[in-house]
């Protein structure tokens, strides 16, 4: 090569070399266009590089191309995709961006972009994800890859000053705005200053109910770098929605994702459903509830220990596995705890809870508020129950100790099976299912009972001394079902039958007088005291048909007296129609000896006498009256000499004879 040739090739080296200098020490300002035109080719989308302020030139765009890309803009627009109303995606102020070339040429190649260095001073993000096929944050498509799949970009250093983002995501029923400060890692100004972490608070909508939250994290990273290769950091998180608030204390590795999550937490809220609404998870309607305990979340699967739960007055416990990755989401685990108030549970059945559900009808007792049957072909369940007590209410005397069930929800069919309980000096044991899939849902219960002492199961008020109303060992069995989409339906409905048997019973002797209006011994039994009468007889079998319940035999024999019931109950109407009838077995001077009526509504029963045969009774005495005055008194004796029941003997025949289902004893 000639002299000249190389003075020439020295010469052009020397231009591009100060030219590179003089570019690098002006930041390129001639590339800003070229750039911007490149940056929209892209990304698919226009973007705009502008001075601080319109017509100021003193800070303009700066470009740097030594060790990697590293740009400078005072001002940055990216607008928002061709589908969207926004004016623009991302509007950024005093932006410090460094990407490095081979973070470049894997992003060109279709893998995810890693932003080595983004600052910004401000920023105003307008974020919508309108379906699962679109994002705004989603730019062009590599090869092969549809453009809805490229994931976000990844960083290494993310600081933010002031920033407001407003987020819409259709797909999830999510809507909020936040404001937000961030900063990860050694600020550019001064490296040894520590790491100030995430501060944000977000308002919005997430599916029907409106939140609050204030989040605060010791570092970034995990909140924005999906591939979970940050180290775990400190997250502290306050949310309130509408009926619960959540408390969070742990650390976190994958907060997109939530990987890696353990902590602690404390939740308050309205209802067990409310909680259930934030986490996706199938939770029964409740009384408010207070939780305490600790999680951990790995992949698709929670753990949850909840070492205190109050849910209404109840006191429980439980360690529960929750995996979204099983198809469909299986819960499993065990409900345990120290008490639990059966009214406390009276949501689950449709009863109405103070500013968790809509009032109860007027003048009615059974729930009408509609099941969450939709929820039940949401997830599987296998939760073990195992509680030390179960306080059935006011009316009880003694409450189940314990109470063990195996609680399983699969393909829409919730069941309560190997129900086993003990209860004043008695067992329980039983089913009880709901069938979700058919129309309407399809509802059935087989419970049955043996040896409950009735004088301490059923809490009767009595002076002190005085005999219970009724004793004895109670036995029976439950066997109904019946279709609706509530209570209300389902028992409108009802089909089946109901056994009772009283053995070694008791009853109030001023009781059975009384049933009888039998005015003489009444009088007596209330000046000398009352005393028990033996029950030779105390049978019941009630067949339900269309949600209409009758005695086919109702009678409790006495050696004074027998009582017969009969008439129905309608559990659609709410309505009682029940007569009760005592026939004596001795004489009485001074006895009416009529028929009790029962009527009226389950809000509102009535009891009074039946009107003929007290009638026919008061005429004659009026009769008898006018012809002379002591022989009255002749209109209210009673000879008596009803043969009843005949004592057990006669007590099986009658069960013979009536058809009365034998009582079986519940599985051990």
């Amino acid at each position: 090569m000639s002299a000249r040739a190389l003075r020439a090739g020295a010469a052009a080296a020397l231009a591009a070399a100060t030219l590179v200098i003089v570019g690098e020490w002006l930041g390129w300002p001639f590339l800003a266009a070229p750039a911007q035109r490149w940056a929209s080719r892209a990304l698919q989308r226009e973007v705009v590089l502008l001075p601080a302020q319109p017509g100021d030139d003193t800070r303009r765009p700066s470009l740097r191309l030594f060790g990697g890309l590293t740009v400078h803009l005072p001002r940055l627009e990216v607008a928002a995709p061709d589908w969207s109303d926004e004016p623009y995606m991302v509007r950024a102020e005093d932006v410090q961006l460094r990407l490095r070339y081979r973070d470049l040429w894997a992003a060109y190649r279709g893998r995810r972009l890693h932003v080595h260095r983004l600052e910004v001073g401000s920023l105003d993000a307008r974020i919508e994800r309108p379906d699962a096929g679109r994002a705004s944050w989603q730019f062009g498509a590599s090869p092969g890859q549809a453009s809805g799949e490229r994931p976000p970009p990844s960083f290494g250093h993310l600081a933010v000053g002031e920033g407001r983002i407003a987020y819409t995501d259709v797909p999830r029923e999510l809507a909020f705005t936040a404001t937000a400060t961030l900063r990860d890692g050694p600020t550019r100004t001064d490296p040894a200053s520590p790491a100030h972490g995430l501060r944000l608070e977000a308002r919005g909508r997430y599916a029907d109910a409106d939140f609050e939250l204030r989040l605060d994290s010791d570092a970034i990273l995990p909140w924005i770098d999906a591939d979970g290769s940050a180290p775990p950091t400190a997250a502290r998180l306050q949310a309130r929605s509408e009926g619960i608030a959540v408390r969070f204390d742990g650390t976190t590795r994958d907060v997109l994702r939530l990987d890696d999550l353990s902590g602690r937490f404390e939740v308050e809220g309205a209802s067990m459903s409310r909680l259930g609404d934030a986490l996706g998870v199938t939770l029964p309607t409740t009384g408010p509830i207070r939780l305490a305990g600790t999680l951990h979340k790995e992949e698709a699967t929670w753990s949850v220990t909840i070492e205190q739960a109050r849910v209404g007055a109840s006191r429980l416990n439980g360690r529960f596995r929750y995996d979204r990755a099983a198809e469909p989401p299986l819960l499993a685990g065990r409900l345990g705890g120290e008490v639990l108030r059966f009214a406390d549970l009276a949501p689950v059945v449709g009863a109405s809870v103070p500013g968790v559900t809509a009032p109860a009808r007027q003048g009615r007792m059974i729930p009408a508020r509609e099941f969450d049957l939709p929820s039940l072909l949401a997830m599987d369940a296998d939760v073990r129950i195992d509680i030390d007590s179960v306080d059935l209410g006011p009316a009880f005397g003694e409450p189940l100790r314990p109470l063990r069930a195996q609680l399983r929800l699969k393909e829409g069919t919730l069941a309560v099976a190997d129900l086993v309980a003990r209860t004043s000096q008695g067992r329980v044991g039983g089913r009880v299912e709901l069938h979700g899939r058919p129309d309407p849902p399809e509802w059935r219960a087989h419970v049955d009972w043996s040896g409950i002492a009735l004088e301490h199961w059923i809490r009767q008020s009595r002076p002190k001394g005085r005999p219970p109303w009724l004793s004895g060992r109670l036995a029976g069995r439950l066997d109904v079902s019946g279709r609706g989409r509530s209570t209300a339906q389902v028992l409108a409905g009802l089909q089946g039958e109901a056994v009772l048997r009283l053995r070694e019973g008791r009853a109030s002797h001023l009781a059975v007088e009384i049933a009888g209006i039998d005015l003489f011994e009444s009088l007596g039994l209330v000046l000398q005291g009352d005393q028990s009468l033996p029950v030779d007889c105390a049978v019941g079998h009630w067949v339900v048909s269309r949600g209409i319940a009758r005695p086919r035999v109702m009678v409790i024999d006495t050696p004074d007296s027998t009582i017969w019931i009969d008439g129905e109950v309608s559990l659609a109407d709410e309505r009682l129609a029940l007569r009760a009838a005592v026939s004596p077995k001795d004489s009485s001077p001074l006895s009416l000896r009529t028929p009790l009526q029962i009527r009226g509504s389950f809000v509102d029963p009535q009891v009074s006498l039946e009107k003929g045969p007290l009638a026919s009774r008061l005429a004659l005495a009026g009769l008898l009256a006018a012809l002379q005055p002591v022989a009255s008194l002749l209109a209210g004796l009673d000879p008596g000499g009803s043969e009843g029941a005949g004592g057990e003997a006669g007590c099986k025949r009658l069960i013979e004879l009536s058809g009365v289902p034998a009582v079986r004893q519940p599985r051990r």
